[in-house]
């Protein structure tokens, strides 16, 4: 079974792709594509789920509501006769702990590999879009700081842009917590007007 798995990056416009992704749900499902993104696979809470990915290989033996809700997903496309394209850039970590750390993604291979195994036999294709490292920091802290107090930009932004990991390290995990998928990574600024494209290569279709 084919399965399209979109995990961020965060602030490179993953909200409006999921928007039109569940605007169109209802017309792909009849193309046999099975959409999901992050409004209806990301539990209300899922304490387990962080947790676990810091727990080593021991931590993928316990069932979390994240693998769960994803794999209930994956089970309903196969049994539908449809691929499934997902959209959650939560599986690679948070933005909170980005922020805070100073650090992109530190939890991404542990994470992934948590739920690797729901699509265990897959075609997967692991699709990823980058950002400028300066660009995607601001970004954070913006968004972040709607959410809850934080100290000054100014106070963080050395620690963020010490650059203490970079994109290609944060790609290499990725790559290695699911060995069998094809990564397909873009970056942001390459994207024109709504992000139409990028939605585009989510889907694996040039008519959406």
């Amino acid at each position: 079974m084919e399965v399209r798995l979109h995990i961020g990056a965060h602030r490179t416009g993953t909200t409006r792709l999921q928007q039109e992704l569940g605007r169109r749900a209802a017309h792909l499902a009849t193309r046999g594509i099975a959409a999901h993104w992050a409004e209806d696979l990301r539990p209300e809470s899922d304490p387990l789920f962080p947790l676990l990915a810091g727990a080593g290989p021991l931590g993928g033996r316990w069932p979390t509501e994240t693998v769960r809700r994803l794999r209930d997903a994956r089970d309903a496309a196969e049994a539908s006769g449809r691929r499934l394209v997902v959209s959650e850039e939560n599986y690679a970590g948070s933005i909170e702990a980005m922020v805070r750390n100073g650090v992109i993604y530190p939890r991404i291979r542990q994470r992934l590999a948590m739920i690797a195994p729901a699509l265990a036999g897959d075609k997967v294709v692991l699709l990823f879009s980058i950002r400028s490292y300066g660009g995607f920091f601001a970004s954070l802290y913006a968004q972040q700081v709607r959410r809850q107090p934080m100290p000054p930009f100014e106070t963080l932004k050395p620690g963020l842009l010490a650059l203490k990991r970079r994109w290609p390290q944060v790609l290499a995990d990725a790559a290695a917590a699911m060995p069998h998928a094809e990564l397909l990574v873009w970056p942001f600024e390459d994207m024109p007007g709504r992000g139409i494209e990028a939605l585009r290569l989510v889907l694996g279709e040039r008519r959406i």
